[in-house]
């Protein structure tokens, strides 16, 4: 389906939404003529006559929230942590949109329609200007970010506005947003188009012409460099104040500490019964907000709140578990959790939970590819509503969870230990698998199996160019959240790693690297340097682990685990069998040899191991080791991490990233 002729809620299509944007936002100015036939031939791919002057400017506006885990996590306790999560996504999806115009639709049409319309009083209270209305203007609003059209003279108004909703409502939460002008005719063939470039001598200087990138990822481009210029405390000119506003709390010695993040000084006593709860006002915020998000309907006792007659109210709002409820009703009744304590009493081992951190491959390269506005909202469009599906699809209602964000490309999950690892790679082959067909996203590009792959399978004919790499980590369900959060980071950046070092061979798919802190409840240092000093040995020619693994093996990985305990091999020689891989290459190899053939089930569940991670065109090897793919004089085993994993794959599981299909 061409992208002009897709029809959206609104009953207008892609090109029809910004026809009207553009044609908007050039009569806000007062330029004359046929202004929605110039809004046309901005859309237009071809080198047609313009219908009129091609140096008229609008404005595209960029802005969200910066440094987001440093608010989210700011608090180890689950209401104030969902609370800011909520919180920064009802701005992002409600607030901000509504500067623009956005007419919402949802069950709390009253309460979204109250806070639009405070939104733009506030603005016009604050600039002595109406807002805008025109909410076609907005190219997209989720995962923290928003860009969209705007007229010139109003654009620094609205970014300025932008960073004043983030303050308001949160207080504490940064905040960015950048504006720059362009031409039609840049909107039309990018930002370098009326440059005189010699081509030669850029390419020889930089290895390639900018000014050949004739796309709307050009423009975006710009404005992210121009938000990281004042990210960074540069001035810019026309800006009410030039500098970004970073919010500042004084914090008196005799003060009493926030309970909550023990940084600033207690305004508040949120406790109820017998609890002693004292809050800054941004953590009681963020209590209310995630208190009011526990219910099916955001209802509960928040009389604390009002009692201390504070003038900030929390708006509407939908909970993650009521989106879930809403797009499939046949889950039932889901309610969040208390605590982490509710989710690791469901985990097999009981108190453990996952935390799945998952973040999308190739977008910042595709994004910058995409020709029109029409394309790059319909990329945003497509990958958030694959993603929000695709993470519904895989949870079990019957276990309880945590969803604590779903951004534009991104995830953050809280789950029972034992599900982690399965919905991680279930989220990811729906996504790839709902995208490699989309005209956006499809690539015919194949690969060898064997170059990519340790485990047996086939090169697929079709991959989505969008994939995800995720980070798990499983723990004690009192183990800080802020702290799994950078240990499933450093886990997610080297999943990344292994995603980009594939590319190479035309391997589009995703990846996945995990931690078990079941033996071990803390790491010194990095996750890497941890694996270098306790995980490699001989002159580090051994590596005692094979992560990060593609999706596919991971799942082999898990399958792995399934036939040794069918099998009922006995833990103690599985923990001997550890031992021995720290030994020696020699001696690890006779041991594992001698602890899987002691009897005929065990013996033929070894070999089914074994056939399941050797690919058909790869070449034999001596179990358990193997040489690295693009390393071979390293070698490497999966079975230090079979060990690591070995408690939190049960025995009898259900398939539970299938039980909606």
């Amino acid at each position: 389906m061409e992208w002009n002729t897709v029809v959206l809620a609104t009953g207008l299509s892609l090109k029809e939404r910004f026809v009207r944007a553009i044609t908007f936002c050039l009569g806000y100015e007062g330029h004359g003529g046929d202004l929605e036939a110039l809004a046309t031939w901005v859309l237009s791919p071809g080198d047609g006559t313009a219908p009129g002057d091609t140096t008229l400017k609008i404005a595209v506006v960029a802005g969200g929230a910066t440094k987001i885990k440093g608010y989210v996590f700011e608090s180890a306790r689950l209401p104030e942590i969902r609370g800011a999560s909520g919180l920064l996504d009802r701005v992002n999806l409600i607030d901000v949109p509504s500067l623009f115009g956005i007419q919402h639709d949802s069950e709390q049409d009253d309460d979204v329609k109250a806070k639009a319309e405070a939104v733009r009083e506030a603005f016009k209270q604050r600039t002595g200007t109406e807002a805008p209305n025109c909410p076609e203007c907005v190219l997209y609003a989720n995962g923290g970010e928003v860009l969209a059209f705007a007229p010139v003279s109003l654009a620094p108004k609205l970014a300025d506005e932008i960073e004043q909703i983030y303050a308001r409502e949160t207080l504490v939460a940064q905040s960015v947003a950048y504006w720059e002008p362009f031409t039609l005719k840049q909107l039309q063939k990018g930002l370098l188009v009326d440059e005189n470039v010699d081509d030669a001598a850029v390419k020889a200087l930089l290895g390639y012409n900018p000014a050949d990138n004739k796309t709307f990822g050009s423009l975006v481009a710009s404005l992210a460099l121009g938000k990281f210029r004042r990210r960074d405390a540069n001035r810019d000119k026309g800006r009410t104040p030039e500098l970004r506003g970073i919010a500042h709390f004084e914090t008196v010695p005799f003060a009493r500490r926030c309970s909550s993040c023990e940084r600033r000084g207690s305004v508040v006593n949120s406790g109820v019964a017998d609890k002693d709860l004292p809050l800054c006002e941004p953590c009681a915020r963020k209590r209310v907000f995630g208190q009011l998000a526990k219910k099916k309907r955001g209802v509960e006792t928040i009389n604390w709140w009002y009692d201390a007659k504070f003038q900030w109210r929390p708006g509407p709002m939908r909970s993650w578990a009521q989106q879930l409820m809403d797009a499939r009703p046949d889950v039932g009744e889901v309610q969040s959790p208390d605590d982490l304590d509710e989710i690791g009493a469901m985990s097999q081992p009981q108190g453990f939970i996952g935390v799945v951190y998952a973040d999308g491959n190739n977008m910042g390269g595709l994004l910058e590819k995409l020709g029109t506005p029409a394309d790059y909202r319909e990329f945003a469009e497509e990958v958030y509503n694959t993603t929000k599906n695709a993470v519904f699809d895989s949870l079990d209602a019957k276990l309880p969870f945590e969803i604590l964000s779903i951004g534009g490309d991104d995830l953050f999950l809280i789950v029972p230990a034992h599900i982690a690892l399965p919905v991680a790679c279930s989220i990811a082959n729906r996504v790839e698998e709902n995208l490699k067909e989309h005209p956006l996203f499809k690539s015919t590009e194949s690969y060898e199996w064997a170059q990519v792959q340790r485990c047996k399978g086939d090169s697929p004919n079709l991959q989505s160019k969008v994939s995800f790499s995720t980070g798990v980590v499983l723990a004690d369900a009192h183990t800080p959240v802020f702290y799994l959060e950078e240990l499933a980071s450093q886990l997610l950046k080297t999943a990344k790693h292994r995603a980009k070092r594939f590319k190479r061979y035309g391997y589009h798919g995703g990846t996945v690297d995990f931690l078990s802190l079941k033996s071990v409840t803390m790491i010194g240092g990095t996750v890497e340097q941890f694996r270098a000093a306790a995980l490699t040995r001989q002159d580090k020619r051994l590596q005692l682990y094979a992560r990060p693994y593609t999706i596919a093996e991971m799942e082999a990985m898990l399958e792995s685990i399934k036939l040794l305990k069918r099998a009922n091999f006995p833990r103690t020689q599985l923990y001997r069998l550890r031992e021995s891989l720290d030994t020696s290459r020699e001696q690890s190899t006779v041991d594992y040899l001698y602890f899987l053939s002691r009897d005929s089930e065990v013996q033929d569940q070894r070999k089914n191991i074994e056939r399941l991670w050797t690919p058909d065109d790869g070449q034999p090897l001596m179990h358990p080791w193997r040489k690295q793919l693009e390393k071979e004089k390293l070698w490497e085993t999966i079975w230090y991490d079979l060990v690591e994993l070995y408690d939190f794959v049960p025995e009898e599981e259900e398939d539970h990233a299938d039980h909606h299909d």
